[in-house]
């Protein structure tokens, strides 16, 4: 058995995706009151296109053949180079706001350690009284901004993305992804580290009877969901024979599982507790 992986290692891909600088100033997205993201005020997106290419993602779907165009999702990368005067134009919408970042793209992808958009875009917010903020992803890479991701403590919280904890289904379902155990690992550190984390298990995937445990040990909560784009997640399980997987009712059931094990307080369902701070009681 081979040593453990680094965290904060680069884990090379034989799928490399065109990588463009666009001077798009577009960052700040306003969330509509009938969105996934209503409870935020605002999204920041400082990419556009994604490397990992998850099986079943949701984006390709929103996008309504823009991918396509582009020559399909995860074969391209946009890396908006204006995002921080963007940013320090709209600070004023951001006093007192929340918002997330970033339901359209990783933005600590690969193409992160080229622009360093995401860190820049945290250099920047710290001058911005802001009242909380999400920052999704599923690379280690995050941890080398550590400092500043603490600097930002309490108002800043981190969720890793992690559906299953078997390798053998993150090979077959996202093999452009980290490892599972560099990102578990990942969240150990952040949490050792005092900032708050989250473990992002959606959509949930199969996984081990020991995964609650483990995403117990690592993350303050966690957050689970269902694939319900299934325009895209249906092809992509199918063709793995995971099929039955998409059934909302069986995530519902591993849901309550989960709540047995964590008990209710550490996991969160659906929409209505994606926006819940790991700081803020249910």
């Amino acid at each position: 058995m081979g040593p453990e992986p680094r965290p904060h290692a680069v884990y090379p891909s034989t799928f490399v995706p065109r990588v463009y600088s666009v001077p798009s100033p577009a960052l700040l997205v306003r969330q509509q009151p009938s969105g996934f993201l209503r409870d935020f005020d605002y999204s920041l997106n400082p990419y556009s296109g994604c490397a990992f290419q998850c099986g079943g993602c949701y984006v390709p779907d929103l996008l309504f053949g823009r991918a396509e165009r582009l020559g399909g999702w995860g074969s391209y990368v946009e890396a908006r180079v204006r995002s921080v005067e963007a940013l320090q134009k709209a600070a004023p919408r951001l006093s007192g706001a929340t918002f997330f970042m970033s339901p359209v793209t990783d933005v600590y992808q690969p193409a992160e350690r080229r622009f360093r958009l995401t860190r820049a875009l945290l250099e920047a917010l710290r001058e911005i009284p802001y009242e909380w903020g999400l920052i999704s992803t599923r690379s280690p890479s995050i941890l080398e901004d550590l400092d500043l991701l603490r600097a930002h403590h309490p108002r800043l919280e981190v969720g890793i993305s992690v559906p299953s904890d078997l390798e053998e289904v993150r090979r077959r379902m996202d093999p452009k992804n980290p490892p599972v155990a560099a990102r578990l690992e990942t969240c150990r550190r952040l949490r050792e580290a005092g900032v708050p984390v989250r473990l992002h298990v959606a959509p949930l995937q199969p996984h081990s009877d020991d995964f609650p445990r483990l995403a117990g040990e690592v993350a303050d909560w966690v957050w689970i969901d269902f694939p319900c784009h299934l325009r895209v997640a249906r092809p992509a399980y199918a063709a793995q024979g995971m099929a039955e997987y998409l059934a909302r009712e069986w995530v519902e059931r591993q849901a309550d599982r989960w709540r047995a094990v964590l008990g209710a307080d550490r996991v969160g369902f659906g929409q209505a507790d994606f926006s819940r701070r790991s700081l803020a009681p249910l």
